[in-house]
Order: C-alpha cells, then structure tokens, then sequence
C-alpha cells in the first residue's frame, strides 16, 4: 500500500470509511543511456504511430522498430552482419581518421638522419647497424613512411654533423678570444 493511503488511514480510524488519497506516480521513467555498440550504427528517430520507438541505419537508411522492451537492439545487432552499406561506412571511416592521425605525423627526413647519427656517435654504435633487419624491421613498425639511410649514408652524415658542431666550436671561440 501507499504511504499516504495508509496514513490516512490510521488516522481516520481502520474501521472507518475512509476515501484512500491518490497519489501521483511519477509522469515518465528516467531516461537511461543506450549503451549498445549498434547505436554507433544506428540513429534514433522516435516513436512511429503506434508508439514504437524507431530507429534507421545510418549507411543504408533502412528503417527499424527498436527501442523498448519488445522491440530490443538484438535485431538491429543481426542486421549489422548483413548489411555492407554500414560495414563501407565504418571502414571508410577508420580509414579517414588513420589518414588524418598519419597526415598530421610529418617526419623530417633530414632530422631524423642528424640524430641518428648523432646516436651513432654518441653512443659508439656501429655504421652498420642500420643494416641490421631486425632494427630495419623495428622501425618500419615505428614509422612506416621512414626512409632508413644505408650505413654510406650514415657515415656521411656524421662527418656533416662533425664539421657542423666544428664550425659552431670555431665560432664559439673566436667570439671569445676578441
């Protein structure tokens, strides 16, 4: 029993004829989350004309009851295994967002041969070691799109750094020494 019906109740007396009081039951459910992963393929639409929550794809635009107790997201779950307009969709999705994350990662060549042979050298590594497939396979995984120089290239490269920090020495010097 209510409360409000049961303190009137005891308040008129048990054995009396009291009229119980109404109580106003709450207007609307709270409004849960939908948690399933098909909305991510699936936009909701609202209630058709018998009342039933509805919902369309969002590749193909094909329309589905779904939403409430009778009509649940599991048909929309099987849906999402035949049809290819939502699979295209999400691929080509992911496929512009990787583009966009690999676009925004620009690595200067130029940079990244100066401090590898500035690791070479500070590190007393051989030339070789870019030669290695295990470390070529190593940073092909890091970055795909990175050119590894050859061990030529490597030794070229740290005779460059050596006479670039030589003349900045030079320089460092000769301002000092006037």
């Amino acid at each position: 029993m209510n409360s409000e019906i049961v303190s009137n109740l005891v308040t008129t007396g048990a054995g009396s004829e009291a009229a119980p009081v109404e109580v106003d039951e709450p207007s609307s459910k709270r409004s849960r989350p939908a948690t399933s992963d098909v909305w991510n393929f699936f936009r909701k639409l609202g209630p058709d004309k018998d009342g039933v929550e509805r919902s369309e794809g969002k590749g193909c635009k094909k329309v589905f009851k779904a939403g409430d107790k009778r009509y649940g997201t599991s048909t929309l779950k099987r849906y999402l295994d035949s049809c290819t307009q939502i699979k295209h969709e999400d691929i080509g999705q992911t496929i512009a967002e990787l583009q966009l994350k690999m676009g925004s990662l620009k690595i200067d060549s130029g940079v990244a041969r100066d401090m590898f042979a500035s690791y070479v050298v500070a590190r007393d590594k051989p030339f070789n070691m870019v030669d290695d497939r295990r470390f070529r396979n190593w940073v092909k995984y890091i970055s795909p799109t990175l050119k590894l120089p050859s061990r030529n290239t490597v030794k070229s490269d740290i005779v460059k750094v050596h006479k670039r920090e030589a003349a900045k020495l030079k320089k460092k010097f000769s301002f000092h020494s006037k």
